[in-house]
């Protein structure tokens, strides 16, 4: 996660107390990388089997995660960045 090494720091301490071993489920590697962290904004409004539709800033939820990405084949994990401690 370049420019953000105590971001990094904190998503590495977390997942290594809250995960005894992580993974990759496609090739069972265990080097991660720590990636940026994304916002998904969610319509509260959305209503499944219609065009999905995307709420602006500050006009709905947001969800924010961080992704993991696998050193060996790109399989990408997220976690909530709520959970880990983080927010954008």
């Amino acid at each position: 996660m370049a420019g953000h090494p105590e971001t990094e720091k904190t998503v590495r301490n977390w997942i290594s107390d809250h995960c005894s071993v992580l993974q990759c489920p496609a090739c069972h590697e265990i080097d991660f990388e720590v990636n940026e962290i994304m916002v998904c904004l969610i319509d509260p409004n959305h209503v499944p089997k219609t065009p999905a539709k995307v709420a602006l800033p500050g006009q709905g939820p947001t969800f924010q995660f961080i992704p993991l990405g696998c050193k060996k084949c790109g399989y990408v994990m997220f976690f909530s960045a709520k959970a880990v401690g983080i927010t954008v």
